[in-house]
C-alpha cells in the first residue's frame, strides 16, 4: 500500500468522523433559532420571588402569604425547585442572562434528542431531519417557564431508555429531580411504563421486574416537599374541567380559537397517523422496523396535545420518534450519498441565516422574548397612577 493511499483513507476516515459533528452543529444553530419565541413572561416574575422566598424562609415548605384568595394556606409548590434555580442564577448572572438559561436548555435538549434518533435510526442526517421538525412544531411554545424541564427530562429518559436497557438508578435519580422541577414529570412516567415494558422476552419474571422498577421510580417522586399531593395537582390541571387552568387560553385544545398556534402541528399529526399506519405494512415494517414504543408514545402525546396545545411540545419530541426512521431510510438512498453535502452546508447556512436578525445581547433579548414592556413595566405603572393597594394576586 502506496504512502498517498494512506493519506487518501486516512484524510476519508477523517472526514466521516466529522460530519456527525457538522449535523449537530447545523442542528444547534437551528434550534437555537427557535428560542426566540416572545411571550409575556407574567409567571417568570413570580417563579423568581417564589425562589427568594425559599431562600428567605429557608424551606420549600411555604405558606401562601401573597394571594387574596388563598393567604395563610400552604402552598404546594411543585416546581420549587425550578423556582430557586431561577432566583439563584439571577443573583450570580443577572435576569437579563436568563435568556442565555433558556437557550442553552433548549439546545441541549434538542441536540440529545438528535444524538439518541442518530444512534437509533443510524442515521445523522435523518436525527437532524427530525429533531430540527420538532423544534419547529415546539418553537411557540419554548418560553421562559419551568416546563423546559420536561423537556430536558423526556429527552434524557428517552436517552437512557430507548431502545436501550437502562440503569436503573439513573432513572430513579432523573426523576427525583424531574419531580421537584415541573409536573410533567407525570409524562415521564407514562413514558417510563412503556420503554421499559419487557415486549420482546415478555415472561413472569420480566414482568414482575418490569413493574418492580415502576413502583420504585414512582417511590422516587415521592420525594417532594408536597409527598403525595404532587401526583394530584397536575392531574387536576389536566383532567377537572373546573380547573380555571382550563379557561385559559393557552390551556384549551389546539383548534379553539385564541392562544397560541403552531403552524406545523395539524400537518404534523396527519403526518404522524400515516407514518404509523404505513409501519403496519409488512414491507414498510421490514425495511423501518420502526419500535412499537415510538408509536405508543406518539399515540399519548398526540392524544395529550388534542386536548391541551401546551402539550404540542410533547407531542413534538413523540413525532420525531416516527419521522426519523423514515427519513433515514430516505437518506440512505443512492442519490442521497451526492445529495447529504449540499444539505448539510444548507443546513449550516439556513441555522446562521435565520439567527442573524435576532439579538445575542442578553438585555435586548430578554427585553423582546419577556415582553417585559407589558409586564411588568405596563402594569407596574398602571398600579401606581391608579394607585391600587392591597392583595390582587389569585391563587
Amino acid at each position: 500500500m502506496t504512502t498517498n493511499s494512506v493519506a487518501s483513507r486516512d484524510s476519508d476516515s477523517w472526514i466521516q468522523r466529522g460530519v456527525p459533528t457538522l449535523w449537530m452543529m447545523a442542528g444547534a444553530l437551528l434550534y437555537l433559532s427557535c428560542g426566540y419565541t416572545e411571550m409575556m413572561g407574567s409567571d417568570l416574575w413570580w417563579h423568581i420571588a417564589g425562589g427568594r422566598e425559599i431562600v428567605q424562609v429557608a424551606s420549600p415548605i411555604m405558606i401562601d402569604r401573597w394571594s387574596y384568595t388563598e393567604f395563610g394556606e400552604r402552598w404546594h409548590n411543585h416546581e420549587w425547585l425550578a423556582d430557586l434555580l431561577f432566583y439563584v442564577w439571577t443573583r450570580i448572572f443577572g435576569v437579563y442572562s436568563l435568556v442565555y438559561w433558556k437557550w442553552l436548555l433548549i439546545v441541549g435538549t434538542f441536540s440529545l434528542l438528535q444524538k439518541c434518533l442518530a444512534r437509533t435510526s443510524r442515521s445523522d442526517a435523518g436525527a437532524f431531519f427530525a429533531c430540527v421538525t420538532a423544534a419547529l412544531i415546539a418553537a411557540p411554545f419554548l418560553d421562559l417557564r419551568p416546563q423546559l424541564y420536561t423537556l430536558l427530562g423526556t429527552t434524557l429518559l428517552l436517552y437512557l431508555a430507548y431502545q436501550r436497557t437502562p440503569k436503573l438508578w439513573e432513572l430513579m435519580l432523573l426523576f427525583v429531580a424531574w419531580v421537584n422541577l415541573h409536573g410533567g414529570f407525570i409524562f415521564g412516567l407514562m413514558l417510563a411504563g412503556v420503554l421499559l415494558f419487557p415486549q420482546k422476552n415478555f415472561s413472569v419474571g420480566t414482568l414482575k421486574r418490569y413493574l418492580t422498577q415502576l413502583v420504585l421510580i414512582a417511590a422516587c417522586c415521592l420525594i417532594n416537599p408536597s409527598g403525595i399531593q404532587v401526583f394530584l395537582l397536575p392531574l387536576s390541571y389536566a383532567l377537572d374541567s373546573s380547573s380555571p387552568y382550563r379557561t385559559l387560553a393557552e390551556w384549551r385544545p389546539p383548534f379553539e380559537e385564541g392562544g397560541i398556534v403552531s403552524a406545523f402541528f395539524s400537518y404534523s399529526l396527519l403526518f404522524g397517523a400515516a407514518f404509523a399506519a404505513f409501519s403496519a405494512l409488512p414491507y414498510v415494517r421490514r425495511q423501518l422496523r420502526l419500535p412499537w414504543d415510538a408509536i405508543a408514545i406518539a399515540a399519548i402525546a398526540a392524544a395529550m396535545s388534542l386536548t391541551s396545545r401546551r402539550f404540542i411540545v410533547l407531542w413534538a419530541i413523540a413525532f420525531a420518534l416516527l419521522l426519523a426512521p423514515f427519513a433515514a431510510r430516505l437518506f440512505r438512498l443512492e442519490l442521497a450519498r451526492f445529495v447529504l453535502p449540499v444539505l448539510l452546508v444548507g443546513a449550516i447556512g439556513t441555522g446562521l441565516l435565520r439567527l442573524s436578525p435576532y439579538p445575542l445581547r442578553a438585555d435586548v433579548a430578554f427585553h423582546y422574548l419577556t415582553a417585559e414592556y407589558a409586564y411588568p413595566q405596563a402594569i407596574t405603572r398602571y398600579v401606581s397612577e391608579n394607585q391600587l393597594r392591597g392583595k390582587t394576586f389569585a391563587f
